[in-house]
């Protein structure tokens, strides 16, 4: 609903498959770290602190910039199919 509503075609449905689980994966860090995860940091269900509050940030900001990197990429490459082969009307 939310893509037909912007007008958006999502044939293969990349968004739902890819997009929100994704961008779950990266939020989920900060709340689910645990110790023996790669470092000591502790996620936010798990007692981090202070620090589980900062790792969320950076998680945030990590995936503000990715949405950005791939809106951008996005763009610049529809634009040079269009211009280089053209859409259909």
């Amino acid at each position: 609903p939310v893509m037909a509503k912007l007008q958006l075609d999502d044939v293969v449905g990349t968004v739902a498959v890819h997009g929100v689980p994704g961008a779950w994966g990266v939020i989920a860090v900060a709340l689910f770290a645990r110790p023996h995860c790669q470092s000591d940091l502790r996620g936010l269900f798990f007692g981090g602190g202070q620090e589980a509050l900062r790792l969320l940030g950076v998680q945030v900001i990590g995936l503000l910039a990715l949405i950005a990197f791939t809106a951008v990429a996005t763009y610049v490459t529809v634009v040079a199919i269009d211009l280089v082969f053209g859409f259909r009307s």
